[in-house]
């Protein structure tokens, strides 16, 4: 039996993330089985040029309706809608919603359910309380700002603890309407489950689908380890990474057996500081081909201190095959097991210990880089992971 999704978006989907979280929903669609059909509203808050959204649109097997920016806010209208967003007790973008002519266009459709991304978008949930309802969060933005309220570099920020007001609030708006949740986060999902949804049936999660890998096939071909720190350096990392650094520096038994390369913004002046301690060390900006760079290291440090959700960048180098060496928060959500497939740490102090348990004992670590990359690709399989969404919400 034929089933009819409408999706209404802030995100155009793209097969990598265009300067956003534009991919989550392009691999759930893509995998979808033949007898569901779905049309997309999207706001295209990223810009994905007309050339991008064509191709989309090709592979995807769904018509993308770009709502036009003239069309659903004018300059007046952001203006009046960030000055709401900074008074009001609701983050900035809860205030967005369609014209009403695109709510008559839809509705006209008689769609069996109107799937919004990402759960800011509440004012447009509101539009379809007449019309079964998924929500793809992605995860829990409250849960990011009490963490970060437990983190040392932000326990006393303002802005902080009022973000954590605003989409608390957000999320217990939620509590009126009939609306199933869909997280890549299971903390996410317990952490609102504790707070707003004792009933289990009102949110689900299921992990993140992985996106495309190369296959790493050699380790440990160069005199020094080659290690790579990939992404920005920003909240997400800076406290476990600069307890991380001193470490480098103050203890330099490391310098004649790694090699450290920094891939994103912000990383040029620790890269120096090390140089200066008598590391190697390099910084590349961007790189054209993310994955065929990556293959080229063996470990891969996650420094992460605070973040929710699923990391892309780990799945990304557990899917090639790095070993991958990281916080609690970094492998969250991604199905690897300590010390099998993966190593965590508990402190980053633990770290320097665990690149020379690695220096000596590299045929092991390389197993378990083997068994981390083939249960990812599997567990998190973009076809596993959109069977799975689609039969949640069809309770089928």
């Amino acid at each position: 039996m034929m089933k009819r999704i409408v999706l209404v978006t802030q995100f155009t989907p793209t097969k990598e993330n265009y300067y956003g979280p534009t991919a989550l929903l392009y691999y759930i669609i893509k995998n979808r089985s033949k007898n569901i059909e779905i049309k997309i509203y999207s706001f295209n808050l990223t810009n994905v040029p007309e050339s991008m959204q064509a191709k989309s649109e090709s592979e995807l097997n769904c018509e993308i309706v770009n709502v036009k920016k003239r069309e659903f806010i004018s300059k007046l209208d952001y203006l009046r809608m960030r000055i709401s967003g900074w008074f009001s007790n609701l983050p900035v973008w809860s205030f967005l919603k369609l014209n009403k002519n695109y709510v008559a266009e839809i509705k006209a459709l008689l769609p069996d359910m109107v799937w919004v991304y990402p759960y800011q978008l509440i004012r447009i949930s509101k539009q379809f309380e007449s019309i079964p309802l998924v929500v793809t969060c992605c995860d829990s933005a409250s849960l990011h700002y009490y963490r970060k309220l437990g983190d040392i570099n932000y326990s006393k920020d303002k802005a902080t603890y009022k973000n954590y007001r605003k989409y608390l609030n957000l999320e217990s708006r939620y509590l009126k309407q009939n609306v199933l949740f869909h997280l890549v986060g299971l903390e996410d999902l317990k952490f609102l489950q504790r707070l707003l949804y004792p009933n289990v049936e009102k949110a689900f999660f299921l992990p993140h689908p992985h996106y495309s890998f190369i296959k790493k096939t050699t380790y440990f071909t160069a005199e020094k380890i080659k290690i790579l720190i990939s992404g920005q350096y920003n909240e997400y990392v800076k406290t476990d990474f600069d307890r991380l650094l001193n470490l480098l520096l103050q203890n330099k038994d490391l310098i004649s057996e790694i090699t450290i390369t920094f891939i994103g913004k912000n990383w040029n002046v620790f890269s120096q500081q090390l140089q200066k301690c008598g590391y190697e060390s390099t910084t590349i900006t961007w790189v054209e081909e993310y994955f065929s760079e990556i293959i080229n290291y063996d470990i891969q440090l996650f420094p992460t201190s605070l973040g929710t959700g699923t990391k892309g960048k780990v799945l990304d180098a557990l899917c090639c095959g790095l070993i991958c060496i990281g916080s609690k928060y970094a492998f969250e959500n991604i199905m690897v097991q300590n010390g099998e497939s993966c190593l965590q740490y508990n402190s980053v102090e633990e770290v320097p210990d665990i690149i020379h348990n690695v220096i000596n004992q590299k045929e092991f670590y390389i197993k378990l880089a083997s068994l981390g990359q083939s249960t990812v690709i599997e567990k998190h399989s973009p076809e596993l992971i959109s069977s799975l969404f689609f039969r949640k919400i069809f309770n089928d």
